[in-house]
């Protein structure tokens, strides 16, 4: 029966439902509802062939023979699924990769073993067969939704699932049937689950509207081009009184040891030391165990560099609960008291990476490129915040000393997928280094020793 597999693939070859929702497929005019009766019609034929032929199967190939014929439905339904999702995400103006969910191994595993049971009777093994495969074949297309939905919803997507009953379908069905929030706490809790024999549909369903990933809030995306709205313009007045308004944030800074005061004048001044650069949020003292922390932790930087650094940022603010740390577009660093010292490192190499400009450093920029995979954005990926409880996008590779510092700063609703990811984009690779530089040398000389001899000399000259 080794022609169980070939005969399958002849009859959805000419099966004409099957034929019709393919063509839908071509022409760019097939929704997941198509996708749906096409994995129902494919799960029928699977289930009506497999049962018809199983006992003629020997008992020590069944399982494999089995086991392959629903891998052909899986990639079948998959490959469909992948091209209506891209088909309809670009009549949204959507770009993000489909996701492929895993092939549930376990449970066809368990499956195919069933229909090896001497306990039982012909007419069993049968029946187990048809119903069996085709609750797995239908399976395929729900947890293609469940993946899909999850990872958009990550993403920042607005995202519902419609269950549609069956006609004539069970108590338990009828009562899940509806149109929910992709949110654990609104759906129901068994929203993908199907049983033997149900004919009931569970799809995805997703637009244009956005949604903050941790609060929930949600906006439209903002139209271009001709009808937009049209951006402000100030009089002169207006215009003035912001660029005197913006300018009260650089009074006090120092550059190169003179003080700017807006009215002209200039007064040379003593170097600050980096105790007077760490302040409170709130007005109040930042504790001098913070304050000796932090000293301690940047006295590893050469002595040059880190007052070069001191005089390059305005302010480094202690805040109490923030969660979070960063480096700021006026140049200031914002630390977590509690996580201060953790932080301080990889934020200085952000304000080394302005400061001296190293994303126009070619040599740093080859080295930033050397056995970076750009060209694929599939392998661009949600990652988990380190202190945030929120998915950032970061690019799978080797080269990483840590996931995080493969970060790539994009709009992934807009990106160009045909082409490679810009270097300018991989803002965390410089800090991580500088981080781990210092404070794991080690594994930055096993990871990338390239980067390891680049950050030496830059540092050490």
């Amino acid at each position: 029966m080794d022609d169980l597999l070939v005969l399958v693939k002849g009859k959805s070859a000419s099966d004409p439902l099957l034929r019709a929702v393919r063509k839908k497929v071509q022409k760019g005019t097939a929704d997941f509802n198509d996708t749906a009766q096409y994995s129902e019609a494919l799960s029928k034929l699977i289930g009506k062939n497999l049962s018809a032929n199983i006992l003629d199967i020997p008992p020590d190939v069944r399982e494999e023979l089995s086991t392959e014929l629903l891998e052909y439905g899986y990639t079948d339904i998959n490959e469909l699924l992948n091209d209506v999702q891209i088909s309809l995400d670009e009549k949204n103006g959507i770009h993000i990769r489909p996701q492929r969910a895993d092939f549930p191994t376990e449970r066809v595993e368990q499956f195919v073993h069933s229909l090896i049971d001497p306990t039982v009777d012909d007419s069993t093994i049968k029946r187990r067969a048809r119903a069996g495969s085709e609750t797995i074949t239908k399976s395929f297309h729900d947890d293609y939704m469940k993946k899909n939905a999850a990872f958009r919803s990550d993403a920042g997507l607005k995202c519902y699932i419609v269950r549609t009953a069956a006609y004539k379908c069970c108590e338990w069905c009828s009562n899940i049937a509806g149109r929910y929030p992709y949110d654990v706490w609104e759906m129901p809790e068994d929203i993908f689950r199907r049983h033997d024999n149900c004919d009931c549909r569970t799809i995805l369903e997703n637009g244009r509207e956005r949604q903050d990933v941790w609060t929930k809030r949600t906006w439209e995306v903002p139209e271009t081009g001709p009808g937009a709205e049209s951006p402000a313009v100030f009089t002169e007045e207006q215009a003035k009184a912001i660029e005197q308004r913006n300018l009260q944030q650089f009074r006090g800074v120092k550059i190169n040891n003179s003080s700017i005061d807006n009215s002209g004048g200039s007064s040379i001044i003593e170097a600050r030391e980096l105790d007077s650069l760490i302040v409170s949020n709130n007005g109040t003292e930042v504790p001098k165990d913070v304050k000796t922390a932090i000293e301690e932790t940047v006295s590893v930087i050469p002595e040059h560099l880190r007052s070069r650094l001191e005089q390059f940022v305005p302010e480094i603010i202690v805040e109490e609960g923030r969660g979070f740390s960063s480096f700021t577009s006026d140049n200031n660093i914002i630390l977590d008291k509690e996580t201060a010292t953790q932080s301080i490192l990889h934020e200085l190499g952000h304000a080394w990476a302005k400061m001296d400009n190293l994303y126009e450093d070619e040599e740093f920029l080859a080295i930033l490129a050397d056995g970076l995979d750009r060209e694929d954005w599939g392998n661009v990926i949600p990652y988990k915040h380190p202190y945030k409880d929120v998915n950032v996008y970061v690019l799978e590779s080797d080269k990483f000393v840590v996931p995080y510092q493969g970060r790539v700063y994009a709009d992934i609703f807009s990106v160009d997928y045909s082409e490679p990811i810009e270097l300018s984009r991989f803002k965390e690779y410089i800090s991580v280094g500088f981080d781990k530089f210092f404070s794991d040398p080690d594994l930055l000389k096993l990871k990338d020793p390239k980067l390891y001899k680049y950050l030496e000399g830059k540092i050490n000259e």
